[in-house]
């Protein structure tokens, strides 16, 4: 199941036990992540099985020296972590260098989704 970043307001009390009870019938991902309501509270708060790192907020931050640093935190608190947006050599290094993230984007010429690290 793949919830939007407009979901996080929801995820307190008792919807987030019915988020942990649906999460241990099926995968939870969290999608758009950085959009610009998502947190790292969020993240702390319920593990997600994979966060998807929405493209535009990449590509803001792909010049950030921070960043490999940000995705293994998220790679931390969830299962997995799955970049959205590499179209280019340097942005598959970029995640590459930050570990065990997975590229999704035009970069493969079609939408196809890789591991990289």
């Amino acid at each position: 199941m793949e919830i939007n970043e407009n979901f996080h307001e929801f995820i307190t009390g008792r919807e987030l036990t019915a988020l942990s009870t649906l999460a241990a019938l099926c995968p939870v991902w969290l999608d758009d992540f950085g959009r610009g309501r998502t947190s790292f509270p969020l993240l702390e708060r319920f593990r997600f099985d994979c966060v998807k790192v929405d493209k535009d907020y990449f590509w803001d931050k792909e010049n950030d020296p921070a960043l490999p640093g940000l995705l293994q935190s998220i790679h931390t608190l969830t299962g997995h972590v799955i970049v959205e947006g590499i179209e280019t050599e340097k942005q598959k290094r970029l995640i590459t260098s930050a570990g065990d993230i997975i590229g999704q984007g035009r970069y493969w010429k079609e939408e196809y989704i890789f591991l990289c690290g």
